[in-house]
């Protein structure tokens, strides 16, 4: 994954809010749902069948994308003063590459890219601790 005009533009980014004595904090991103994906979440009432759907295999394009993406940044971004990178992707895939569709019972997803706002539970404690942390380490 070829990202060289995106990690230029992050570290442009990040030296100018650098030099106002400031850190930069990135929030990873999510897979995203195709259409089929998404309709077959949101049952009808003719779909009587058991199947739960809890998780999606992140084939398809944008999720690779997504999942490269993270690993790059987590890479790139690591160890860099004042530069943070909260990744979401271990709280919405596993290793395995197959995506969380539900949190208790409920969709993560409002749309095909977005998650709802209950989802963020998922990560809420420990980007609460990132930020204490970010705000402990000031230059």
């Amino acid at each position: 994954m070829s990202c060289r005009l995106t990690d230029a533009a992050i570290f442009k980014l990040h030296a100018k809010i650098y030099a106002k004595r400031a850190q930069l904090l990135i929030i990873g991103s999510n897979p995203v749902l195709n259409t089929v994906e998404l309709m077959s979440l949101k049952r009808q009432w003719f779909q009587f069948d058991a199947d739960n759907n809890d998780r999606k295999h992140a084939v398809d394009p944008m999720s690779r994308f997504y999942l490269g993406l993270d690993r790059h940044l987590l890479a790139t971004l690591a160890g860099r003063h004042g530069l943070h990178y909260f990744s979401t992707a271990h709280y919405l895939c596993e290793a395995s590459d197959f995506c969380r569709l539900r949190y208790d019972g409920k969709l993560i997803y409002k749309d095909s890219e977005h998650i709802n706002g209950a989802t963020v539970d998922l990560f809420y404690a420990d980007l609460l601790d990132t930020l204490k942390g970010i705000a402990i380490t000031r230059h």
